[in-house]
């Protein structure tokens, strides 16, 4: 209710602190720490769904036991987001809605509209945006669901006007339930600022797309230094971040594996997109699904580079963008890897995912030493 911070970030909507006072009230005894157990606690049964929902993703478009396996495997076994859940954070939240979400969303474009999908979808939208301003991001994969579900199934008139008057009026209500949260609201906005405005500078489309470009690769010529921190990008906040900085970010992973992990990183996205060029006749029956996933990763990743943009004009040395913040789009991260490895020779199946899980197994128990010996050694 203080509506105050260090950053924009401080205002957040409602959701999930409602959520959290219920066990802030119910635990036992009412000392600060019985409090701050139980809050944990409640947020650790928000994260534990995300594991069945990445198997059910996983059987939606793999048709192997292995793979759904893998999938759950993989999300059990992702050391950031295992730390996450155990924290105090509406980010677990936003991270649970999401793989919610696309599992709904692949569901839906795969097996046709009902009015209880749509219905999920839209209501999986509400919580997100009433759940962080990030979760404003959710809007653009929703859009691009209910156009590529129309395009893929054709309904319709008389079913597809049912869906759209569907659509309308959770988008009312939800409407309603934001515009209350805004007149609530003790910041600026509905999101406390973090969201509208860019300081008193204004936007620049040419000075944005250079600090985009410097995010992930090496500045050209004519561009002009990158605004805010330097040398602050793809490795720091796709692998160095995404995988470790534990504890508010203050225990990091040696460099040796923030570069291992970063190599295989890479090796991921070439091994994709050589399938994309290799294997077209049978993406081709696929490229909906593919541009749904596509879409759904875009808008988050876009919205963050906006918001840390914009948060960088008036403050260039807080980026405002590190790690946990795509932890929403790990299952399509998962389908990823798993897209690969499903391409390898039969034989080598077995021995990539052992090697994925020995590899999860051995971030996870390296994070939780860590932090034992910081706090307690």
């Amino acid at each position: 209710a203080d509506g105050e911070g260090p950053n924009a970030v401080a205002g957040n909507p409602p959701l999930y602190y409602a959520y959290e006072a219920v066990a802030y009230h119910a635990a036992p005894g009412g000392s600060l720490f019985a409090r701050f157990h139980a809050m944990r606690i409640a947020s650790a049964l928000l994260y534990l769904p995300m594991i069945p929902l990445a198997w059910l993703i996983a059987a939606e478009l793999f048709p192997a036991p292995w793979a759904r396996t893998l999938a759950a495997a993989i999300v059990a076994l992702q050391p950031k987001l295992a730390s996450l859940g155990g924290s105090i954070n509406p980010d677990v939240l936003l991270a649970t809605v999401w793989t919610a979400f696309i599992f709904v969303a692949l569901r839906m474009l795969l097996r046709g509209p009902t009015r209880g999908r749509l219905v999920a979808a839209e209501l999986l939208a509400a919580v997100s945006v009433l759940t962080h301003g990030r979760g404003l991001a959710i809007l653009g994969a929703l859009v691009a669901l209910l156009v590529l579900t129309y395009l893929r199934h054709r309904p319709e008139r008389r079913i597809a006007v049912q869906g759209a008057a569907v659509c309308v009026g959770l988008v009312a209500a939800g409407t309603v339930a934001l515009l209350a949260f805004k007149a609530l609201s003790t910041g600026e906005g509905a999101y406390a600022g973090e969201i509208s405005g860019f300081g008193e500078q204004q936007f620049s489309v040419r000075q944005f797309i250079s600090y985009v470009w410097q995010f992930y690769l090496p500045k050209l010529g004519f561009m002009e230094p990158t605004i805010g921190v330097q040398d602050y990008g793809f490795r720091e906040v796709f692998v160095g971040s995404f995988f470790g900085e534990y504890a508010s970010l203050e225990i990091t992973l040696p460099t040796t594996a923030v570069d291992l992990l970063q190599m295989a990183l890479i090796a991921l996205l070439i091994a994709l997109y050589t399938l994309a060029v290799t294997r077209r006749g049978t993406i081709h029956q696929w490229w909906d699904t593919a541009a749904l996933l596509v879409i759904t990763g875009a808008s988050m990743i876009l919205l963050v580079h906006l918001v840390s943009y914009r948060n960088l004009l008036g403050t260039p040395n807080d980026p405002l963008y590190t790690g946990r913040y795509l932890l929403p789009l790990v299952s399509i991260f998962v389908v990823g890897v798993i897209a690969v490895v499903a391409a390898l020779p039969r034989r080598l199946v077995p021995v990539a995912a052992g090697l994925i899980v020995g590899a999860g197994i051995t971030m996870t128990l390296s994070g939780v030493g860590m932090s034992l010996v910081r706090f307690y050694a």
